[in-house]
């Protein structure tokens, strides 16, 4: 919300430099659409601000989850707390390569990706929201974005082909894995991405340390790196690298064994 009031707050001369950036643009039309239906919505909905019909049921928990995911994920002010150009430089994209980002939500990191993979590289945008993948699809039509693939799928799988891509990218998504999955989805899901994975491809998994509140950028779900090195090394991957870019989020890098 801060970007929000930062933007209406603005001079009107400012404005235009603020919405330079066409992904910035867009988000900003999602939720200023209809004098800000949706981002009404989305307040209404998580401060109880109004009484909706299908607030109780998973409809409704869904589309509450749907738009906070939405202000979350494509954040413009997300590179200021996350340092997200650092963490893409550490993945060392060429042109070329075959992408998959899994858990890509509305494609913060899929737009990312498409600019530097070029025409000759694929991005799989995955997901198991199929609004979030509709926005992804919608705004790649929109921007002449022809390297971009959308994967819905249920969540035990990635749904790719056998040595598909050079890279799996997970970011702030394997706590969910570890915390919401039974056993044999997280074994299936794993499985399918190590096989969608070439020979000497490289896994990356991001997710969020236990940090002092007084480190916090932001408020999230977190998971000791031991315990996803170990869980991986049981499912055939070693750890080649990692780094750290802010006290919370950290990286870490596979490869199969």
């Amino acid at each position: 919300m801060q970007w929000f009031c930062q933007y209406l707050l603005a001079p009107q001369s400012d404005r235009q430099q603020i919405l330079s950036n066409q992904f910035t643009r867009s988000f900003y039309d999602f939720f200023a659409e209809n004098n800000f239906a949706r981002l009404k919505e989305y307040l209404q909905r998580k401060y109880k601000l109004d009484i909706f019909a299908d607030q109780d049921t998973q409809t409704g928990l869904d589309r509450k989850a749907f738009l906070e995911d939405f202000i979350l994920f494509n954040n413009p002010r997300r590179e200021e707390w996350e340092k997200t150009s650092k963490l893409i430089e550490f993945l060392n994209l060429q042109k070329g390569t075959a992408i998959a980002d899994i858990g890509s939500g509305p494609g913060y990191y899929s737009f990312q990706f498409s600019q530097l993979v070029g025409d000759k590289g694929q991005v799989y945008a995955i997901d198991t929201v199929k609004n979030h993948l509709n926005y992804v699809k919608s705004t790649s039509q929109k921007f002449g974005i022809n390297n971009i693939k959308t994967v819905h799928t249920a969540g035990d799988s990635v749904d790719l082909p056998a040595n598909s891509v050079d890279i799996a990218f997970l970011c702030s998504l394997y706590h969910n894995i570890y915390a919401m999955s039974r056993e044999d989805e997280r074994d299936s899901f794993v499985k399918s991405i190590k096989e969608a994975l070439n020979p000497d491809g490289t896994l990356f998994i991001i997710d969020n340390a236990l940090v002092k509140k007084s480190e916090l950028p932001y408020h999230g779900p977190y998971i000791a790196k031991e315990l996803i090195i170990g869980q991986l090394k049981y499912y055939g991957f070693h750890l080649v690298k990692e780094h750290t870019y802010i006290p919370q989020r950290y990286i870490l890098a596979f490869k199969k064994d």
